[in-house]
């Protein structure tokens, strides 16, 4: 079989905190047609195993760094040792996941040509399209019109969405938590285009009868003084599904978002959903299998969050059908199945 590297230069595959990690790890784990491995930033340059998965560890050449691009401005490559670990492993395959800046600049070292794959998880600005990429990946059709519209690439491009993660399939399903009161999770972190201005303001004007977790990156910095609310600040992937299975709503009052796995993810354990319906999410959630909500709308996220209440209080028809519609869509991005689609795509390079 022909070898993919997947190639991470945000953080360790094991800081299952963000979606890229969990994304990585769930192709390396579930391809069938392809031997794959990983290489990705640690502390120290290392091999090690993950979970049955070769991780090859490398680092940025620091003080390479520091004189030549910080300094002199150079722009050239500086993971040399990232270098050394592809012409060691001769993948054919490269998947490269975000900093596209450095694609061209590190197949102009190798002394080998693979294949290149470049991913795109997020909506940028001002998109880059390496011109080595032998095809683009996007997290969504919604970032791949997104791309096209603003870089007029002629380049091959394939939206392929996110799967669920390792963990949560790991998770046994349950349509509700015996919880006394309603308990509501929201893990979008302090950006702004959460929507999690909007939902402080909504539970503000709501009445007693439920709780809400609050969970994402620069979350421990906020005061919280709303009884109803519990600051739980910055998760791993594994604590925050586990919040989530014990939770009976989940809320991500999001005012564009790239995909939204959190909701698949909500989707896939029976949990009512409240949201939005935009960008990315719009391409599987809809009122069949979630409560929408308009963004940047308070008293809409309002009439949401007590619609949702009410559903998981009176444990009825409403609440299993809505529920039982978000499982049926959520099955059908297992990561087998997303992952042989990826395979798909690297078969048509071939």
């Amino acid at each position: 079989m022909k070898k993919v590297m997947q190639i991470h230069f945000w953080a360790s595959i094991k800081n299952t905190a963000g979606s890229v990690e969990k994304v990585i790890f769930s192709f390396a784990k579930n391809c069938q047609k392809y031997t794959h491995v990983i290489a990705c930033l640690e502390k120290n340059n290392c091999i090690y195993h993950y979970n049955d998965i070769p991780i090859f560890g490398f680092t940025e050449d620091y003080w390479k760094n520091k004189i030549q691009n910080k300094f002199f401005r150079l722009k050239v490559f500086t993971y040399s040792k990232l270098i050394k670990i592809i012409e060691t492993e001769k993948p054919e395959i490269l998947h490269i996941h975000n900093r596209q800046e450095l694609v061209d600049k590190l197949l102009s070292t190798l002394n080998y040509r693979p294949k290149i794959f470049v991913h795109y998880h997020k909506y940028f600005p001002e998109p880059i399209i390496p011109k080595s990429a032998d095809c683009l990946i996007t997290v969504s059709q919604s970032v791949k019109d997104s791309i096209i519209e603003k870089t007029k690439t002629t380049k091959p491009i394939k939206a392929l969405y996110n799967p669920l993660s390792e963990e949560l399939i790991k998770l046994n399903q349950q349509p509700l938590k015996e919880n006394k009161i309603p308990k509501l999770i929201y893990g979008g972190g302090h950006g702004e285009h959460k929507g999690i201005k909007e939902l402080l303001s909504a539970v503000e004007k709501m009445g007693d009868g439920f709780t809400l977790l609050l969970a994402g990156n620069e979350l421990q910095n906020i005061l919280i003084t709303n009884p109803k609310i519990t600051n739980l600040g910055l998760l791993t992937a594994k604590e925050f599904l586990h919040h989530m299975y014990e939770s009976d709503i989940v809320v991500m009052p999001s005012h564009y978002e790239a995909f939204g796995l959190v909701a698949l993810e909500a989707m896939y354990l029976k949990k009512i959903l409240v949201c939005t319906k935009i960008d990315g999410l719009s391409e599987f959630v809809d009122e069949q299998c979630a409560v929408i909500v308009k963004p940047k709308n308070v008293d809409s996220l309002v009439a949401g969050l007590k619609k949702a209440i009410d559903m998981v209080n009176l444990n009825g028809q409403d609440f299993h059908k809505i529920t039982g519609n978000a499982y049926q869509v959520a099955e059908k991005f297992l990561p087998e199945i997303i992952a042989a689609q990826l395979e798909e795509i690297y078969q048509e390079f071939d």
